[in-house]
Formats: C-alpha cells, sequence, structure tokens
C-alpha cells in the first residue's frame, strides 16, 4: 500500500496510509485476567511460564509445553492459544509471546486478548515496537524493577492498518525477521568464539609440553603480596587526606575499569606503603568460583593510587620476573584450576587468602623465556582484540535491524 496514499496526522506529527487508522491499544485488546489460584485442580494440567522462561525481544519460548515440574504456589493466570502474553515487570526486556498451547503464567506476565479488528501476531509486533517499550518506561527510570502500568500503556495511540494488510505485514515481518535472527545466531556465535581466542592462546602456552619443563616457585618466593587499606577505619588523630582507590568492582579479569573511582581518607604512613606502582598485579580475593583470582596489573593510569584491603596487590622484582608474563599466568585455565581447587566456597562465593596466593606454583623459565612468550601472546592478544571490536561492531548493526524494519512496517512502508 503507498505511503503517499490518503492519510491522517496522528501522534507526534505522524500520517499514515490511506486506510489505517490511529486506535488506543484499549480499543484491539484488553487484559484476560482469568486467576488460577495455587489449589485450582487445572495447576497440574497447565504447564506454567514465568518470565524466564521468555526470551527478550524475540518472543521465543524457551520452555516446552507440558513442562508441569514448577508447582506455583501463589496465583496465576490462565491463558491459551488467543491471548498475547505482555512482560510488564521491567518491560524494557521486551517480552512479548505468542504462546501455542494452553497454560497459566506469572501475574507479570499479563494475557491480553486481541479484539476483532486486529490480528493477533500484529498485536504482538505492535508491543515489540520501540515507540510502545518507551512508552511502557515512561517515567520508571530510576526503578530497579521498574513494571509498566497496563493502564497507562492501554492508552497509547498506535496504527491500525485493515486487516488483510496486518497479516501481510505480519508474514513479510515474519520473513525478515526470521532472516534477521539467522544472522544475529551466526555474529552471536562468531563473537563468542572470538571472545575464547584469549583463553585458547593462554592454554596453548602455560598447558604445553614446554611448560611442564619450567622450574617452578611459590609466589610468596617471588613476590611481596600486600591487602589493602581497610575501608571505614578509625584514624584517630592521625593527619590523612583523600586519595583514589581501587575497589573491587574497578577489577575485572584481564583489565581494569576506571570508570568509578572512589576515594578514602589515608594517612602518609598507608600511601607510602600501599601506593601502587607499574607493573603490580592486582588480584581480587572472592567473588564467582569462575571468576576467583581475576585482575590485572596496574599501568600507572593515575599518579596516585591505593587498593582496598579485599584486592591483593602482587610485586615483583623486574629483573627477575615479568609482570605481564605472570598475569598472563594467573588468568590462564593453569591459574584458575589451582584458586578454584584450594579456594574456600560457601554459598555460590569462593574466596582465596594471602597463604593460598603466596602458595601458587608459579612456572618460573628464564626472563627471556618469559619476555619471548609475553611478545607471542601480545601480538596474538591483539589480533583477538581487533576482531571481537570488529564482531561487536557488527553485532550492534544486527541488533539495529528490527526496530529499523518495525519502523519501516508501522508506516507502511513494507
Amino acid at each position: 500500500m503507498s505511503a503517499a496514499a490518503i492519510a491522517r496526522v496522528g501522534p507526534q506529527g505522524r500520517a499514515l496510509p490511506g486506510g489505517w487508522r490511529w486506535v488506543r491499544l484499549r480499543e484491539i485488546c484488553g487484559p484476560d485476567r482469568q486467576i488460577v489460584a495455587a489449589q485450582d485442580p487445572r495447576v497440574k494440567a497447565l504447564p506454567y511460564l514465568s518470565l524466564e522462561h521468555i526470551e527478550a525481544a524475540t518472543g521465543r519460548i524457551l520452555k516446552a509445553p507440558g513442562s508441569t515440574e514448577e508447582q506455583a504456589r501463589s496465583t496465576t493466570f490462565a491463558f491459551d492459544r488467543r491471548h498475547v502474553l505482555y512482560g510488564k515487570l521491567r518491560p524494557y526486556l521486551n517480552k512479548v509471546a505468542l504462546p501455542p498451547f494452553a497454560g497459566r503464567c506469572t501475574t507479570e506476565l499479563i494475557p491480553l486478548l486481541p479484539g476483532d479488528q486486529v490480528d493477533r501476531a500484529f498485536l504482538s509486533w505492535v508491543l515489540r515496537r520501540r515507540e510502545t517499550v518507551e512508552a511502557a518506561m515512561r517515567d520508571r527510570t530510576g526503578s530497579r524493577m521498574p513494571r509498566a502500568s497496563l493502564e497507562e500503556l492501554l492508552r497509547l495511540e498506535v496504527p491500525l492498518p485493515p486487516l488483510p494488510e496486518q497479516r501481510r505485514i505480519v508474514a513479510v515481518l515474519d520473513e525478515h525477521m526470521g532472516v534477521i535472527e539467522k544472522g544475529r545466531a551466526a555474529a552471536h556465535a562468531q563473537l563468542e568464539a572470538a571472545r575464547a581466542l584469549p583463553g585458547a592462546y593462554l592454554r596453548q602456552v602455560f598447558s604445553s609440553s614446554e611448560a611442564d619443563q619450567w622450574p617452578k616457585r611459590r609466589l610468596g618466593e617471588i613476590a611481596e603480596i600486600v591487602s589493602g587499606i581497610t575501608l571505614g577505619r578509625r584514624l584517630g588523630e592521625r593527619p590523612a587526606r583523600l586519595v583514589p582507590y581501587l575497589s573491587v568492582a574497578n577489577v575485572k579479569d584481564g583489565r581494569l575499569d576506571l570508570s568509578d573511582v572512589y576515594e578514602t581518607r589515608a594517612t602518609e604512613d598507608e600511601i607510602h606503603q600501599l601506593r601502587l606502582q607499574y607493573g603490580d598485579l592486582l588480584l581480587t580475593e572472592g567473588g564467582d568460583p569462575d571468576k576467583l583470582g581475576r585482575g590485572t596489573f596496574w599501568e600507572a593510569q593515575l599518579p596516585l593510587c591505593l587498593h582496598q584491603n579485599h584486592i591483593f596487590r602482587v610485586r615483583c622484582d623486574p629483573n627477575q620476573f615479568s609482570h605481564r608474563f605472570l598475569a598472563a599466568q594467573v588468568s590462564s585455565a593453569y591459574g584458575k584450576r589451582y584458586f578454584l581447587a584450594h579456594g574456600k566456597q560457601t554459598t555460590g562465593i569462593a574466596t582465596i587468602n594471602r597463604r593460598v596466593l603466596a602458595g601458587l606454583p608459579v612456572m618460573a623459565p628464564s626472563l627471556a623465556i618469559q619476555d619471548s612468550v609475553v611478545e607471542a601472546l601480545q601480538s596474538k592478544l591483539e589480533e583477538s582484540e581487533k576482531l571481537r571490536w570488529q564482531l561487536e561492531d557488527r553485532m550492534q548493526l544486527v541488533e539495529q535491524l528490527p526496530p529499523a524494519l518495525l519502523r519501516e512496517a508501522f508506516s507502511g512502508g513494507l
């Protein structure tokens, strides 16, 4: 249908093709809250869907029909193949699903029942539009767990073509979105492969037969290991000044995030003892088990900086040991296996202490070999980093395609 046809100006001064009209969402659909209580006999017969079972943006249902192992202990809503399920919690996730089966869902999912003048699949695409998501998030950006106001959302004006045109648009969108999804999956797989390259390079070095022949020394024998400054301690009458410090949040695996660096009061003695120097290896003492002992080295990004007490500072003599070689070794599978085997784990959080860290058997070939390994690794890691950036840019371009396609569809451009 030509966009040059007779049009009526709607919200934001937008015009529609002839035959289209602006309607409020409440005119074409409404919430259908059929309660299924925990004691209802239907509980065992109806598969249960929560928000986590619906993929963001695509609306793909990630749980197979017929799964009834989750017995809801609270009120749920019944739905069937007539409904569109709309996720009102954190609406920016854009969770809108078309269930192909009857079931029950969390009350954070609202079953919307389309009216006679709107195609069910067309309604789902209307709800997935960026304009609808923005309307649902309006005045809710300050909340950590925002919920869409259904009453406000249903007041939103949306473009509505005749039913035959709706069905044509749905067919075109389904086809194009399918192609985009295949492209997204391929780009994601390439990006994940690129992200895995650094670990693969490290394994090639530190799990090689050559590395097996290198002598080993305990980390505590070749380095000074110091925990950082304790926050909130009492200074008494001692003179102190504000200085920046690194928190655990600043120390990532293989890099530092200095976008938000805080300050603390420290005495001159503390500054002298804990001031970071170029090449200091920084390792966190705790976190998720797979990230235990994460860290990187300090490159003097700030002229003066300390570190908090949940971060270990490891300082080697640069004439005896390469800090880059040590950092690569610690972040490799070899180092992670050691920390995982010797760390203390409680309630999903793992920690290492100074004794464990000092006991790490460090591969200690000659300094010439260390420098040679670092030079070869650095070249490969830089190449993989460039590849990762390129693939992340490509992924961003792919992610921009669905909103652009929906804008075209709802302006009569398809």
